[in-house]
């Protein structure tokens, strides 16, 4: 199997980035952004993968956002006006229409815009309150149904939360040992039998 070999020269201009590569990266899929977001820009750009594993924030380049009508990057550093621009600009007849022509919506960025996470706040993390509520929930739900604390733990089970929320943090399997106990005398197990 012969080797590609990519050179790349990169400079930055008002957060574009200017390669030129001897390799066409035509042939790399571009993922949509990780998470639920308010901003239709993310229709219009996406990240590469850089490591194996689902499509998360951890295995994508979320340094750089690709456009894919044309596949030029630019940085993402948090905001969107630079992003639009560009749609705006170069992609005039797309943002008109508001989508990528033949473009299949998942039903998480249909989902995304139809609901508005209310528990948004200025450093992107949940309110203590709102974290609270979900540990306990959590807490209950493995008392109550029999559920090893060690599911925490598991990849599977952390994919599916942070496809839920990519905000909740989730506790320790320590820490729910610890809750587990504190919520001994109130949780009452409702055995089906």
């Amino acid at each position: 199997m012969a080797e590609e070999r990519m050179t790349e020269d990169i400079s930055i201009n008002n957060n574009e980035i200017q390669r030129s590569e001897s390799s066409d990266r035509g042939d790399m899929e571009i993922y949509p952004f990780p998470a639920i977001t308010k901003s239709k820009v993310w229709d219009f750009y996406g990240f590469y993968k850089v490591k194996e594993g689902p499509p998360l924030r951890e295995n994508l380049d979320m340094t750089k956002a690709v456009c894919r009508l044309c596949l030029k990057k630019y940085i993402n550093k948090g905001n969107t006006s630079h992003l639009m621009g560009h749609i705006k600009k170069v992609h005039s007849e797309m943002f008109s229409t508001g989508s990528l022509p033949g473009a299949q919506t998942t039903a998480k960025s249909q989902e995304s815009r139809k609901f508005k996470n209310r528990d948004t706040s200025t450093n992107g993390r949940l309110s203590q309150d709102k974290q609270e509520l979900i540990d306990n929930t959590l807490c209950k739900l493995i008392a109550s149904r029999t559920i090893s604390p060690s599911v925490v733990e598991d990849e599977l089970f952390r994919t599916f939360v942070e496809l839920l929320n990519p905000r909740y943090k989730i506790p320790s399997q320590d820490a729910i040992m610890r809750s587990l106990e504190d919520l001994s005398t109130t949780v009452f197990i409702d055995h089906d039998g």
